[in-house]
């Protein structure tokens, strides 16, 4: 578990930006690694920018394949960009793929200092994209998510856009139905991957 406390008082939001991913990726390194939130996401934009205009685009840039999703794309950023907050987060933070498994993803909220970014998807009546949310477990409020995409700042006077007592249920308070593909884990290095509760 981590504290909500641990997490910046002041949520990164994208406005009309399409960077839900970076945003997602820096909320969630940033109390594991003491690195401000937003300084994570603009290392990322910069770094990303510098390198896309090689040739093969910033996928090829990478050594990834053009079919690569967001999330190997932000992988491949984490074990490669050279500004000083990814350098510390990967002296930090191991990355763990989970997949669409909630209920090891929840396990591994709960069992470690961690945090995860998932993707998500909306009812078609909304008419919103596939999006990318910071998910963690809070001791009190249980799983919290924080979405760069909202408006608001808290979710009953707690720093989160959504909480609830398991990840499906956080989604659903936050609107969203169904996980879509992926989500990635990001561990504290130096723990197990089960660790004991």
């Amino acid at each position: 578990m981590i504290p909500i406390a641990d997490f910046s008082q002041k949520p990164l939001r994208q406005g009309q930006q399409p960077i839900c991913i970076p945003c997602s990726y820096a909320c969630a390194v940033s109390p594991l690694v003491k690195i401000n939130d937003l300084t994570l996401a603009n290392e990322c934009i910069v770094f990303q920018n510098s390198i896309a205009t090689h040739t093969g685009g910033l996928n090829g840039s990478l050594g990834l394949p053009a079919s690569a999703s967001g999330y190997d794309v932000i992988e491949a950023v984490h074990q490669q960009c050279d500004k000083p907050g990814f350098v510390e987060a990967r002296k930090a933070v191991d990355i763990r793929r989970i997949g669409d498994d909630l209920q090891e993803l929840e396990t591994q909220l709960k069992r470690n200092r961690a945090t995860a970014i998932i993707a998500l998807s909306y009812p078609s009546a909304a008419r919103r994209d596939p999006h990318s949310v910071c998910i963690g477990c809070d001791i009190v409020h249980g799983f919290f998510i924080r979405d760069s995409a909202q408006q608001t700042t808290a979710w009953n006077g707690v720093a989160a856009d959504a909480t609830g007592k398991s990840v499906v249920e956080a989604l659903r308070n936050l609107a969203a139905t169904a996980v879509r593909g992926e989500a990635m884990l990001l561990v504290e290095k130096g723990q197990p991957s089960s660790a004991p509760i």
